[in-house]
C-alpha cells in the first residue's frame, strides 16, 4: 500500500483514498507503524472513508501488526471517541476482539484520547455495552443449541461402540490402536494445567509486587555541598550532559543568545527500601542470566524529568508503565516512540534532555532552575531501534530498547530502575571561548 493512501486515510480525503487504492490491496499494513488503512480512517473518525473501504472489501476485523498493538479498526474508533464510526462498524458486524494488551475496544472507549469530549465518550461506552450484551446472548443461544445437538447424537455413538466390541484378533488390534489416542488427552491436559499454574504464579507475583509498592515509603536527605558525595554527583552530572541539545545551543544561537550550560546547585539522597530491594533482586537476576557478560549487569545512570508535584509519587513507586494499577496517569498522548508504554518505561541517558519536562515542557532560560531524578539503572541487553515505531512490543531476547538517536532507554521492567538522587540544576550562559581552554596551561605555580 502506498504512503499516499495512508496519508489520505489520515486526513479523510476520500477522493485520494479512492485513486490510491484502485490498484493496491486494501488490507496491507503501514510499513513503519503496522496499522491498516481502515484502522487509520477509523482512528481519526473519517466515516465516509471507513464506509468506502468496507464496501470495497476491506477486512473489518483485521488487526494491526505487532508494532501497531494488534488493535482492530473498532479499537481505533473507540480510542478516538468517534461514536458514529463505532456505531457503523458494529452495525457491519465488527467483532469485539482483544488487542495484544488484552483490552477489548470497550476499554479504549472508557479510556479515550485526551481530546475526546465526555459526551462522545458516554455515547461510545453505551454502544459497546449494548453490543456486548447482544454478543453474550448470542453465545448463550449457540451454546444451548450445541448441547442439545450433542445429546441427540449421544445414543448412535454408544450403539456403534457396542457393535465394534468383538473378541476377534483383528478387531482387538484395532481397539488397541483406538485406545492409544484416548490416553493422550490427559497428557495435553497436564500441559495446559502447568501453563495455567505458571500464569497464576505470574499474576500472584504481580499482585505481591503491587502490594509491596503500596506500602513503600521514601525519605530525602540533603547532601552538603562541600563533601565527597556532592562532588561525585557533580562529576556524574557533568559526564551526562550531552551538550548538543538544540534547545540550549542551536536554537539560542539562531535567536542571538549564548548557549547554556548547567551547574549543580543542590542534591538530595533518596532512600526507599522496597525499591532498593527490588533493584538488587533484578541485578542478581541479570547476573545469573549473563554470567560471562559483566557489561550486561553493569549499573548505569539515567534521568527523568517531571512536574515537581509528580516527584514524590515517582520516589515512592519509581516509574510505572501506563495502565499499571498504581500509575495515577489515566490518559496517554501516544503509545511510545520506540516501545509501547503499556509494557515498559522511558528514561534519558542525558540529564539536559530532561530539564524542560520539569519546566512545563519549556526549555530553560538563563538562570532558571529545574529538578531531575537520577536513577540507578540496569539496561541489560539493549536493542537499538533505528526508526520511530509507536507501540513497538519489547524485543524477545533483550531487556531494553535504545532510541534511534541513542539518547534514551526503554526498559521492559520497572525493577531495572531505582531513584537515587533528586538533583537541582541552574542554567548558566556558556561564556567560554577557545582561549579559555588553554588558560590553565599558562598559569604559574
Amino acid at each position: 500500500m502506498s504512503a499516499k493512501a495512508f496519508d489520505a486515510a489520515f486526513s479523510g480525503d476520500l477522493a485520494k483514498v479512492k485513486s490510491s487504492t484502485k490498484s493496491n490491496k486494501l488490507d496491507s499494513h503501514h510499513k513503519e507503524r503496522g496499522t491498516t488503512l481502515l484502522y487509520t480512517a477509523a482512528r481519526f473518525g473519517h466515516l465516509p472513508v471507513v464506509k468506502y473501504l468496507i464496501e470495497t472489501g476491506a477486512n473489518i476485523n483485521l488487526k494491526n501488526e505487532e508494532e501497531g498493538s494488534e488493535s482492530t479498526p473498532l479499537h481505533g474508533a473507540a480510542y478516538g471517541g468517534h461514536y458514529k464510526v463505532v456505531e457503523y462498524l458494529l452495525g457491519e458486524g465488527a467483532a469485539l476482539k482483544k488487542n495484544c494488551y488484552g483490552d477489548y475496544p470497550s476499554v479504549d472507549a472508557s479510556n479515550p484520547h485526551d481530546d475526546v469530549s465526555s459526551s462522545a465518550k458516554k455515547k461510545c461506552i453505551a454502544l459497546f455495552e449494548e453490543a456486548e450484551e447482544e454478543q453474550d446472548v448470542g453465545k448463550k443461544s449457540k451454546k444451548s443449541k450445541t448441547s442439545k445437538k450433542s445429546k441427540k447424537e449421544e445414543t448412535p455413538e454408544e450403539e456403534e461402540e457396542e457393535e465394534e466390541e468383538d473378541p476377534k484378533p483383528k478387531k482387538t488390534k484395532k481397539t488397541k490402536k483406538e485406545e492409544e489416542p484416548e490416553e493422550s488427552p490427559p497428557k495435553k491436559k497436564k500441559k495446559v494445567e502447568k501453563k495455567v499454574e505458571k500464569d497464576e504464579d505470574d499474576d500472584d507475583d504481580e499482585e505481591d509486587e503491587v502490594a509491596k509498592l503500596k506500602k513503600a515509603t521514601f525519605t530525602l536527605a540533603p547532601i552538603e555541598k562541600d563533601c565527597e558525595e556532592f562532588w561525585e554527583i557533580e562529576e556524574k552530572l557533568n559526564a551526562h550532559l550531552q551538550g548538543r541539545n538544540d534547545d540550549y545551543n542551536k536554537s539560542r544561537v539562531k535567536a542571538g543568545k549564548k548557549p547554556l550550560t548547567f551547574i549543580l546547585i543542590g542534591a538530595e539522597k533518596v532512600k526507599n527500601k522496597v525499591l532498593e530491594d527490588r533493584f538488587n533482586k533484578m541485578r542478581k537476576t541479570m547476573k545469573d542470566k549473563y554470567p560471562k557478560e559483566k557489561e550486561r549487569w553493569r549499573e548505569r545512570v539515567s534521568f527523568h524529568g517531571s512536574n515537581p508535584k509528580n516527584i514524590p509519587s515517582i520516589l515512592r513507586t519509581s516509574l510505572l508503565r501506563f495502565k499499571h494499577p498504581l500509575n495515577p496517569c489515566k490518559n496517554s498522548t501516544d503509545d511510545g516512540w520506540f516501545g509501547t508504554n503499556k509494557k515498559g518505561v522511558y528514561v534519558s541517558k542525558y540529564a539536559d534532555y530532561t530539564f524542560k519536562y520539569s519546566n512545563d515542557c519549556t526549555a530553560l532560560d538563563n538562570d532558571q532552575k529545574a529538578k531531575t531524578i537520577m536513577f540507578k539503572t540496569l539496561p541489560g541487553k539493549s536493542k537499538h531501534i533505528p526508526a520511530v515505531k509507536t507501540g513497538l512490543q519489547p524485543a524477545k531476547g533483550f531487556d531494553s530498547h535504545s532510541s534511534p538517536n541513542y539518547l534514551e532507554w526503554y526498559l521492559f521492567e520497572e525493577g531495572q530502575l531505582c531513584p537515587e538522587y533528586v538533583l537541582e540544576v541552574q542554567a548558566r550562559e556558556d561564556n567560554r571561548t577557545a582561549a579559555d581552554d588553554g588558560d590553565d596551561d599558562n598559569e604559574s605555580d
